[in-house]
Formats: C-alpha cells, sequence, structure tokens
C-alpha cells in the first residue's frame, strides 16, 4: 500500500508540475500575445501617420502651385507697372512733341503775318495810309 501511495504521490506530483509548466507556457503565450498587440497598435499608428502624410503631400503640392501662382501674378502686376511708366514716358513725350509743334505753328504764323506785310508794303498798297491801318488790314487777313 505503500507503494501504492507512493506512486499517487509521485503522479499526483507530475500532474502539478505538468500543470505548473503548462500555466507557464500560457503565461508566456498570453505575454507574446500582448507584445503582438502591443506591435499591432504601433504597426497601425504608423499607418495612420502614414495615411496622414499622404493627406499632406498633396496638400503641400497644392500650397506650392498657390505660391507659384502669386509670384507669376506678382511678376505680371510688375510688367504691368513698367509698361504703365513707359506709356506715361511716351505721352510726355509725345505732349514735348506737340508742344513743339504748336510753337513751329505760331512761328510760322508770325512768319506769314511778317511776309504779308512786307509785300503788302512792298506793293505800295500802304500809299497815304498809315503804317498801322496796313498791320492791321494785314492781322485781319491773317486771322481770317
Amino acid at each position: 500500500m505503500s507503494v501504492l501511495c507512493s506512486t499517487l504521490f509521485l503522479l499526483f506530483c507530475f500532474i502539478l508540475v505538468a500543470m505548473e509548466v503548462f500555466c507557464f507556457v500560457m503565461v508566456v503565450m498570453v505575454l507574446s500575445c500582448s507584445v503582438l498587440v502591443a506591435m499591432e497598435l504601433f504597426c497601425s499608428v504608423l499607418v495612420a501617420m502614414e495615411l496622414f502624410c499622404l493627406v499632406l503631400v498633396p496638400m503641400v503640392l497644392s500650397c506650392s502651385i498657390l505660391v507659384a501662382m502669386e509670384l507669376f501674378c506678382l511678376v505680371l502686376v510688375a510688367m504691368v507697372l513698367s509698361c504703365s511708366v513707359l506709356i506715361a514716358e511716351e505721352l510726355f513725350w509725345s505732349l514735348l512733341v506737340a508742344k513743339e509743334l504748336f510753337c513751329l505753328l505760331l512761328v510760322a504764323k508770325d512768319l506769314l503775318f511778317c511776309c504779308t506785310l512786307a509785300l503788302v508794303t512792298a506793293s505800295g498798297a500802304i500809299s497815304g495810309d498809315s503804317l498801322w491801318t496796313s498791320i492791321v488790314m494785314v492781322t485781319e487777313s491773317t486771322s481770317s
């Protein structure tokens, strides 16, 4: 009987050791599963960050396009302003030319007046009249 009790006791101890080993394996498996779950969560965070970066890249590209368009518009404004300055300069020179032409017309009118007066005086149309009357007559003929 003592052998039977010893055998049963050893069998019981063997079962206890097997259960302890089984529990240890289960704890290791649960811990490894926890590590795997943590790694999966970390990978999910990485994927979310990657998706966020994929959203940011088109936004940055669109901002770059907007900045390029803004720079193009600034260049166009500068070109229009420089053209406006050139047009203003051309208008200034055109006004100066018009002023010079007007002065030439005044000189031509004065020359015509002097020539007409000289012709009237040379032709003897003044005979008996005063020089002042001749000037008035020439002035009236050139102004009409």
